[in-house]
């Protein structure tokens, strides 16, 4: 799975942590809000959290490439 975090203003958003469950997988986001999951075939549901922003959740499965958005 392949992403953007942003945020409200639509700038990428650096040193996010994304969990995929389930396995509890986790990456961070880069300096440009940039993310690679490398997780087996399934439906996956995948957790933002960083410091000053809400948790945001979205489905995702491998091969994907989205952009959550946090706020």
């Amino acid at each position: 799975i392949q992403g953007q975090i942003a945020g409200p203003d639509n700038k990428p958003i650096p040193d996010i942590t994304i969990t995929a469950t389930p396995g509890n997988h986790q990456t961070k986001s880069t300096a440009n809000g940039a993310f690679t999951l490398t997780i087996p075939p399934g439906q996956y549901l995948l957790t933002a959290t960083g410091r000053g922003y809400l948790p945001a959740q979205q489905e995702a499965a491998p091969g994907d490439n989205i952009t959550i958005k946090l706020r």
